[in-house]
């Protein structure tokens, strides 16, 4: 009896150390197929957004188109959603595409026109892009939009004192870009010959899109002593002043230009 219960713990301890030996080859074998951060909790998803530009200007009553990206970091993908906001009161925004799923290969790029009222003032305006995941993770980076006068008031003195009996009468502003021509009045003094008070200066003021170059052309009267009755006993001509370019600023509203033959 001795021998067998001796023969019997024998037997059971080389079985438990047989069951130890297989279960460390297993832990081991597993640890080489499966490494351990493949069995660990899966990565949230993640993803950045940026811009491809941080800035852009339009002018009162336009619109602009600027271009963004989310590109993919880890986790599994998840659409992302976009919201604008900010900008001079009444801005509107619109996405080329608001919702978008980023992956590894493939960024989700879009774009977003701002459109400006007519009336909104001539500053500098913060606006803010947001991308919102459906894990609710959230981007968010600012973009700083220039807003500029359509359009600027110029005005200024004509002078016509060629001949000592002409006085300037109208200016025009014709664009070089599309060659619409923009008028104004020159208000002066005519006076008589006879009289020796015929003042040959005047004043005008007239309002001219922003950001254009333009020609100008002033028109001037003169009494005429020998011109046939029809003309009324005046004549008349025009001379050319140096190309006026408007590049109005942030705020600026008027400018000065005067004009001599």
């Amino acid at each position: 009896m001795l021998r067998v219960t001796i023969a019997s713990k024998l037997s059971i301890r080389n079985l438990a150390i047989v069951v130890c030996v297989i279960l460390a080859l297993t832990i081991a074998l597993a640890s080489a197929f499966y490494p351990k951060s493949s069995l660990s909790t899966p990565k949230q998803f993640d993803y950045t957004l940026s811009g491809y530009s941080t800035n852009g200007t339009t002018k009162q009553g336009n619109s602009l188109v600027t271009s963004f990206a989310i590109d993919y970091v880890n986790g599994t993908p998840e659409q992302v959603t976009l919201f604008a906001s900010g900008g001079p009161n009444g801005t509107t925004f619109t996405f080329g595409s608001q919702t978008g799923t980023p992956t590894k290969s493939n960024p989700f790029n879009f774009t977003l026109t701002i459109a400006v009222p007519a009336q909104a003032p001539s500053d500098i305006y913060a606006i803010n892009i947001t991308s919102t995941a459906s894990n609710s993770r959230t981007n968010s980076i600012s973009y700083a939009l220039t807003v500029l006068n359509a359009e600027i008031q110029v005005s200024g003195r004509v002078t016509a004192n060629q001949f000592d009996d002409m006085w300037p009468t109208k200016i025009e502003f014709a664009s070089t870009a599309n060659n619409e021509t923009y008028s104004a009045d020159v208000h002066t003094t005519s006076g008589s010959r006879s009289s020796g008070g015929l003042i040959q200066t005047g004043t005008y003021s007239v309002s001219l899109p922003n950001h254009q170059s333009y020609r100008v052309i002033c028109s001037w009267v003169e009494f005429a002593m020998f011109s046939p009755p029809a003309s009324g006993g005046q004549g008349s001509g025009t001379f050319e002043g140096a190309n006026l370019i408007i590049n109005g600023g942030v705020g600026e509203a008027s400018v000065s230009a005067n004009y001599s033959d």
